[in-house]
């Protein structure tokens, strides 16, 4: 099966009875609602962004994209159910639903590609695909279980994700994600941000830059930069 096919059906979290998997929402079938491994790109691409999860609420797309698998499809593609182009929906100023947090992603992607779009150029992922609860929610719920760095999801789709798109640089968002490439391909811990670590994952030979994460949908006009400069000398 394909990459696209096999996030699709995956409830291995749950057979797994993994403790923060009572959190997901379940299709009927008892899937979790969740991303495609892609937003994007289809196949190649320079640049991978890879954040932590997608978000169980405020995520205007999640319900209609796990209603039909043709619609899965269409979201890998970059659609959403208005038609729009989904990454760059913030920008659509239609008065219809939009998603603001990809919006760094897309500056950045622009100012090192300007004659290309996003999905021409890049594509992006999440270290867990099924939706999860907002991290704050820990703040007044004493049964939240944060997702932990060693993502079983990661496990079983990043590798495959990378060879996919064999990016020329692979920019995550946050700590965890950055954790989770430092330990699991370079060796190390508390990586610093904005410091670009030369890195192999399975076959692919690419570069970490990792970022902070800002606030929910925003980045830090420093850490767009330091990245945009990075991408420039590659």
């Amino acid at each position: 099966m394909s990459l696209l096919a096999d996030v699709d059906s995956c409830r291995g979290c749950i057979t797994r009875q993994e403790p923060f998997a009572k959190a997901f929402a379940l299709r009927p079938s008892g899937v979790p609602k969740k991303f495609p491994a892609t937003i994007g790109a289809a196949g190649e691409a320079k640049l991978l962004f890879v954040a932590l999860c997608p978000r169980l609420g405020m995520n205007y797309v999640l319900d209609w994209a796990n209603d039909k698998a043709e619609q899965f499809v269409a979201l890998s593609g970059n659609q959403d159910q208005h038609g729009r182009a989904y990454v760059e929906s913030y920008a659509a100023n239609d008065g219809k639903d939009a998603e603001e947090f990809y919006r760094p992603y897309v500056e950045i992607a622009k100012a090192v590609y300007p004659a290309n779009s996003f999905k021409d150029v890049a594509a992006v992922t999440d270290l867990y695909l099924c939706a999860y609860p907002p991290n704050n929610r820990n703040e007044h719920d004493p049964d939240y279980v944060s997702l932990p760095i060693n993502s079983p999801c990661a496990r079983d789709f990043m590798g495959r994700t990378v060879a996919q798109v064999k990016p020329a640089a692979i920019i995550t968002r946050g700590c965890v994600p950055k954790e989770y490439f430092g330990r699991r391909y370079l060796r190390r811990r508390s990586l610093p941000y904005r410091t670009a670590y030369p890195m192999r994952v399975g076959e692919v030979s690419t570069v970490l830059l990792p970022l902070r994460t800002g606030n929910q949908f925003g980045m830090s006009e420093t850490d767009k930069q330091w990245a945009i400069d990075e991408l420039k000398k590659l």
